[in-house]
């Protein structure tokens, strides 16, 4: 069997149709029977952002005025502090992104959680993508009985707390992935 996932269909709006799923993003618009998922694979990877700047420094304010008075007290120009300097900082910002696969006619569907629109929950809609994301999951689950849910989705519909889930990456969630599609039997 072919281990190799179908390439990602990134999904910005969810539409539940009656025994439709309708799947809208850049370049997609489809309808899929609901009893056509298979694999409904979930995962929070923590996304670190590494920002680099440079900055000039050199004497702060207070040795600047403590030159300046020597230099004044005494008619020497003597530098105190240090030289003017390019300094570079580094600043780490983590994030906690939230992703879901749906696989369905040989085709991987991917919502973006933090880049998707919720509207499809209606009053079910919150401010927290991560409560939406998990209302979301759950409304999909329950509409999608037959699908396979993986370690991922587990966790997050049983509340269970996220680093249980192990994923460092989406790669991390591409392995299991392969793993669980290979175990399901093709639909006839």
């Amino acid at each position: 069997m072919d281990s190799a996932l179908p390439p990602v269909m990134r999904v910005k709006k969810l539409l539940f149709l009656e025994g439709n799923l309708g799947l809208i993003g850049p370049g997609l618009r489809e309808e899929a029977p609901l009893e056509s998922f298979r694999l409904a694979a979930a995962a929070a990877v923590t996304e670190t952002i590494v920002t680099r700047t440079e900055k000039e420094e050199g004497p702060s304010i207070g040795e600047k005025i403590a030159s300046m008075g020597i230099l004044m007290t005494t008619g020497l120009p003597i530098s105190i502090g240090r030289k003017k300097d390019k300094v570079e900082k580094v600043k780490k910002t983590s994030e906690l992104k939230f992703y879901l696969d749906l696989f369905a006619g040989g085709k991987r569907f991917r919502v973006d959680g933090q880049d998707f629109d919720y509207s499809c929950l209606g009053p079910e809609k919150q401010y927290s993508v991560m409560m939406n994301f998990k209302s979301l999951l759950k409304k999909i689950a329950g509409l999608s009985p037959q699908a396979k849910l993986n370690r991922g989705a587990e966790i997050i519909l049983a509340g269970r707390p996220l680093r249980e889930m192990g994923y460092q990456s989406l790669a991390d969630l591409e392995k299991e992935e392969q793993v669980l599609l290979a175990e399901i039997r093709p639909q006839p």
